[in-house]
């Protein structure tokens, strides 16, 4: 198997994602969704075992992945999007009197969002603000609750999914 450049595995899922002409939209807003289907590509090169084709592997493996985001497309449209980081972001001003004046009205958009929540758990409520807020970390708070370290990271996992921020967000909002 010969390397293949990262434009070339690029170029490769804007061509696999042609056959999908509803969600072409939807992929392309999200760099996260788009860089996601490009390293199933290479995922799919990696695993290749030299059984059948490695073009017919790469769109099976192209098919599943966005079968996934198929999925999580229709299960966040079920969900208000209160809070979208990547908006948010892209309206603040480069003068750094706003941002920070803007920064403080994300965060307590976040704070109101967190604690008006009836989707979140006390448990999800109280992780999420200690960790985004109080910048507490997974280490500590597993300390305060006796839990693992895992299940703490998929708390707040499980509580930002069900405030509708995406993943990809989820690194970008701890720096806040």
């Amino acid at each position: 198997m010969e390397l293949v450049s990262y434009n070339e595995y690029v170029e490769i899922t804007t061509k696999l994602l042609r056959a999908y002409p509803n969600q072409i939209q939807t992929v392309l807003k999200s760099e996260d969704h788009f860089h996601y289907l490009v390293g199933e590509i290479m995922w799919a090169d990696n695993d290749f075992d030299g059984r059948g084709n490695i073009y017919g592997y790469r769109k099976k493996r192209f098919q599943w992945a966005m079968g996934k985001l198929k999925r999580q497309f229709s299960r966040n449209k079920n969900k208000p999007q209160l809070l979208s980081i990547n908006n948010m972001e892209n309206s603040i001003s480069t003068s750094n009197t706003t941002l920070v004046v803007e920064n403080k009205e994300i965060i307590q958009k976040f704070i109101d969002q967190v604690k008006n929540s009836k989707v979140l758990t006390d448990n999800e409520k109280y992780l999420l603000y200690n960790f985004f807020i109080e910048h507490i970390r997974v280490v500590e708070l597993s300390k305060q609750l006796n839990l693992t370290n895992r299940s703490i990271y998929r708390s707040i996992k499980r509580g930002l999914e069900k405030l509708g921020i995406q993943h990809g967000d989820f690194r970008r909002l701890r720096n806040w």
